[in-house]
């Protein structure tokens, strides 16, 4: 530790005097003073590992619902399962129309949505009333289904194909179904034609399976404008855009409902951060409790350097001067803390994620780096550690030339 901090401080010892005196003095106890950095770094390290991990893991994840969700926002409208008495379908009257259908989106819909500020594009798609769908374990589900018109798949950010006499189903809705890929499904209209198709899947829109134009063609089913697809400007912030979204559309269409990718790392985002907020904040008490020691050592160091003080102070040395060298002693221990601490939680926390992200078949995850929270750690920890010296020079500062050095005793 004494040689590390000569070494840190070697630029501000060659122009300064004090500072020369500082760093010896503080080199003077290695054992004392490498506890006191010690128990600072290992605090600051664990910050950063935190951090770092956290920062790992959601672009992990984040990468992976790129994959799973080919789009950034999906809008479908009135989402309510059949009433097999009621093929019009059974929720509330403020989700039908006059003519007692499940409602789609109003007419300027689709204007609205590309007036959103984010929005760098959007799509309106047909959809049909809810279907029954069922699989060979006789396992029932209720969806509505859209075509993957030209649009439709020029508006996902990557390419989905379906091939003759297949249809695409969010992957909840799958688990739901006890189904996988290469499962056969019926798909039956309230009105229109059944179909005899294979499971593949496609998180295209919230709670909707989506087919080939010619497949939806052969239902013959009456449409609604009822999924609207929006390409974000930023994909990777949409809270703002869909809280928007919510606002201006759900009067219209109370049964609307909001998918895609950027609505998956919203709700990821929200848990990451509200962790990391949660375990920083107690690693922050443990560093807050480490400046107190390095506030205690150099409080030590004050009282055993009483008379070299005082003969500095009879030598022209002002008390400003007894002042920032306890500055620089206390700044250079906080300095190191960062140093080391920065170093090696960003290793540490690049090996966690990576470890997590195998752990939950994630892809590997490059080095991510939050350059704010980082800044912010190392700037509360260099401003904790000026602070720390504030009453050891105030004492140190305090005492009498004449005092210190008649007690002989």
């Amino acid at each position: 530790m004494p040689a590390l901090m000569r070494l840190v401080a070697a630029p501000l010892t060659r122009r300064s005097p004090l500072a020369r005196v500082a760093v010896a003095d503080a080199t003077r106890n290695p054992g004392r003073v490498g506890a006191a950095a010690s128990a600072l770094l290992v605090a600051v390290g664990l910050i950063v590992v935190v951090q770092v991990t956290v920062a790992g893991v959601r672009a992990a994840a984040f990468a992976e619902i790129d994959r799973r969700y080919p789009i950034d926002i999906a809008l479908q409208s009135a989402v309510r399962g059949p009433d097999l008495m009621n093929p019009n379908g059974s929720g509330p009257e403020t989700y039908r129309d006059a003519s007692g259908r499940l409602i789609g989106f109003q007419p300027d819909a689709l204007d609205i949505v590309r007036a959103t500020p984010g929005v760098a594009s959007a799509v309106m798609v047909p959809m049909s009333d809810t279907a029954l769908a069922i699989t060979g374990t006789n396992t029932v589900g209720e969806y509505p289904v859209a075509p993957l018109t030209p649009e439709a798949a020029a508006a996902l950010r990557s390419p989905l194909t379906l091939e003759r006499g297949e249809v695409g189903f969010p992957t909840d809705a799958m688990a739901d179904l006890r189904g996988d890929v290469g499962t056969r499904v019926q798909i039956i209209l309230m009105v229109g034609e059944y179909q005899n198709l294979t499971m593949v899947r496609a998180d295209v829109g919230p709670d909707v399976l989506v087919v080939r134009p010619e497949t939806f063609a052969a239902m013959q089913t009456p449409t609604r404008d009822g999924l609207i697809l929006v390409t974000l400007t930023d994909p990777d912030d949409g809270d703002s855009v869909g809280d928007t979204l919510r606002a201006r559309l759900t009067q219209a269409n109370p049964g609307m409902a909001l998918g895609g990718s950027a609505e998956q790392k919203a709700a990821l985002r929200a848990v990451l951060n509200d962790l990391t907020a949660v375990i920083t904040g107690l690693l922050g008490v443990a560093a807050l409790v480490a400046m107190i020691g390095v506030g205690n050592t150099l409080s030590l160091s004050v009282i055993e350097r009483t008379r070299e003080h005082a003969l500095l102070r009879a030598l022209g040395v002002t008390r400003g001067g007894l002042k920032r060298m306890l500055l620089v002693e206390s700044v250079l221990l906080a300095v190191i803390a960062v140093v080391i601490g920065v170093a090696a939680g960003v290793g540490l926390g690049w090996a966690a994620a990576r470890l997590i992200a195998d752990s939950l078949a994630l892809p590997a995850p490059p080095l991510t780096l939050d350059a704010a929270p980082l800044a912010i750690t190392a700037a509360v920890v260099l401003v904790a550690g000026a602070l720390a010296s504030v009453l050891p020079g105030r004492r140190a500062a305090s005492t009498a030339p004449v005092e210190a050095l008649a007690d002989v005793g």
